[in-house]
C-alpha cells in the first residue's frame, strides 16, 4: 500500500486502502474523488473565496477552496454561520449608516478586491476626518474590519470603540505591521488580497452591551492619530460579526447578511472496503488563529457515536465516543498557526494519534462506535466547524501503526 497524504490524487487508492482527498488547486466544485463516491457540500448562502489573486463569490451550496497567503496553498475552508451587521458594506455614501466627518467618498475609483470597479476612494480634508458606523451590541467577542488599499497615505487607523479607544494603525508599506494605540483589543487579523495592493485588515475585541463606533481613516503616523487635509486610502467590502476574528467577506446592503455554515460529508457505505472496527484519518491544515474547538474530520453516526481528530486552542487531539461514553481522547500540544499535519489511528483497544511526526501516549482501552454511516471533513454533525484551510485529508480503510502515523505527519 502506497502511504500519502493525499496531495497528489492518486485513484490507485481507491483499490489499495486508502482514499486521498486533495484541496490544494483552485476548485469551484467538489473533487473528482468526493463527487465519485456521492459526497455532498451544503450552504445555503453565497460565499466569497481568494482565487487567483481576486475574490471570488461561490453561488449557495457552490464548493469552492480559497487561497491560503500564509502558506501559499489553496485549501478547504470550512467556516460556521456568521452575520454582517455593517449595512451598505460597500457603499460609504449612505449618510444615515456611514458618517463622514472633515472627509469625502469618491466612489467606483479603484478595482476592489472581487475584480469590479467599486472600490471607493476615501479622502480626508482635515485632521479629524473619519468614517464610521455605529452599532448597539450585546456583552460579547465581536470582530470588525474591512479592505484597504494605500492611496497617498501609507498608515490607516481602524478602532471599534465603546467610550474609550480600542484599535490598531496598520502600515500598507510594511505588509500591514500593527501598532496598538490605545485600549485593549483582543487580536488582529490581517490578510494580503495577491499582488494587487489590497489588505483584508480586522481587529476583534470583548464588548459591553451598549453603543460602540467602528471607525476608520488614514493617519500620518504609525503611533499618532491624526489625519491630514488630502490624506486618503481606497476602502471597500466592511464587516462587523460576533466571534473572535474576522470569517470570509459578506456582501451586504439595507439589511444584513448571513454566510451558511459550510458542511462536506460523504456515504461511508460508498467506500469500498470500509468497515466501523478499524480506520485511519490523516489530514494537512493550517488554522487562521487559535481556535476554541473544531473538527477537520470525523466518522460518524450521532453524537453518541462518533471518532474524529480535532483542534482546542492549545492541542491537537483526537477523540472516540461509543455509546455515548468517551472511549479515548488523546493529544499533543500545539498553540501554532502553522501548517500541521495529524493522523489519528482507529480500532478497538489501540488509539494511536500523531502531530508533525510525534506520537501521542496510544489509548489501548476503549471499543469503537458502532453503526457509523458517514465521513465528514472540516465539522461534526453539522457543526464545530475547523474554521481552518484543510489542504488534504485521507482515509484509510485499515488501522494504521504507530511507525506509518508518525511518517504521515513528518
Amino acid at each position: 500500500m502506497r502511504l500519502g497524504l493525499g496531495f497528489g490524487i492518486d485513484t490507485r487508492g481507491f483499490d489499495n486502502g486508502y482514499v486521498p482527498f486533495n484541496f490544494n488547486v483552485s476548485l469551484q466544485s467538489l473533487p473528482g474523488s468526493l463527487s465519485r463516491l456521492s459526497a455532498t457540500y451544503t450552504r445555503n448562502s453565497l460565499k466569497n473565496v481568494l482565487q487567483n489573486g481576486v475574490l471570488v463569490e461561490l453561488a449557495a451550496n457552490q464548493f469552492g477552496t480559497s487561497y491560503d497567503p500564509v502558506t501559499r496553498l489553496y485549501g478547504y475552508l470550512p467556516e460556521t454561520a456568521a452575520t454582517n451587521l455593517f449595512l451598505y458594506s460597500q457603499d460609504y455614501t449612505t449618510g444615515a449608516t456611514w458618517t463622514k466627518s472633515s472627509s469625502s467618498i469618491i466612489s467606483s475609483n479603484n478595482i476592489a478586491p472581487d475584480g469590479t470597479s467599486t472600490a471607493a476612494l476615501f479622502q480626508c480634508s482635515g485632521a479629524s476626518g473619519y468614517l464610521q458606523q455605529g452599532k448597539t451590541l450585546t456583552a460579547a467577542s465581536y470582530s470588525a474590519g474591512i479592505y484597504v488599499k494605500k492611496g497617498n497615505t501609507r498608515y490607516v487607523y481602524m478602532g471599534l470603540t465603546q467610550g474609550s479607544a480600542c484599535d490598531y494603525i496598520f502600515d500598507l508599506d510594511n505588509d500591514c505591521a500593527v501598532t496598538n494605540t490605545g485600549g485593549s483589543p483582543t487580536g488582529y487579523l490581517v490578510t494580503k488580497i495577491g499582488t494587487t495592493g489590497w489588505y483584508g485588515i480586522a481587529m476583534s475585541r470583548t464588548a459591553a452591551a451598549s453603543a460602540s463606533n467602528f471607525a476608520i481613516y488614514p493617519t500620518t503616523s504609525p503611533t499618532s492619530i491624526v489625519s491630514s487635509n488630502g490624506s486618503n486610502i481606497y476602502v471597500w467590502g466592511a464587516q462587523l460579526e460576533t466571534g473572535t476574528y474576522a470569517s470570509s467577506y459578506i456582501k451586504t446592503t439595507s439589511g444584513t447578511a448571513t454566510r451558511s455554515a459550510d458542511v462536506l460529508t460523504m456515504p461511508l457505505a460508498n467506500l469500498a472496503g470500509f468497515s466501523s472496527s478499524a480506520y485511519t484519518l490523516v489530514n494537512s491544515h493550517r488554522e487562521i488563529v487559535l481556535f476554541s474547538s473544531g473538527f477537520f474530520d470525523s466518522v460518524q453516526l450521532n453524537s453518541s457515536n462518533r471518532a474524529g481528530n480535532l483542534r482546542t486552542a492549545s492541542t491537537a487531539v483526537n477523540i472516540v465516543v461509543n455509546g455515548g461514553a468517551t472511549q479515548a481522547n488523546q493529544g499533543i500540544a500545539n498553540t501554532s498557526v502553522s501548517l500541521c499535519k495529524i493522523g489519528s489511528s482507529f480500532s478497538a483497544n489501540n488509539f494511536l494519534f500523531s502531530q508533525n511526526g510525534s506520537a501521542a501516549v496510544a489509548d489501548t482501552s476503549g471499543s469503537m462506535p458502532t453503526g457509523v454511516t458517514t465521513y465528514e471533513i472540516g465539522s461534526q454533525l453539522g457543526a464545530t466547524q475547523a474554521n481552518c484551510y484543510i489542504f488534504s485529508t485521507t482515509l484509510y480503510t485499515r488501522a494504521l501503526t504507530q511507525e506509518q502515523l508518525n511518517a504521515l505527519t513528518s
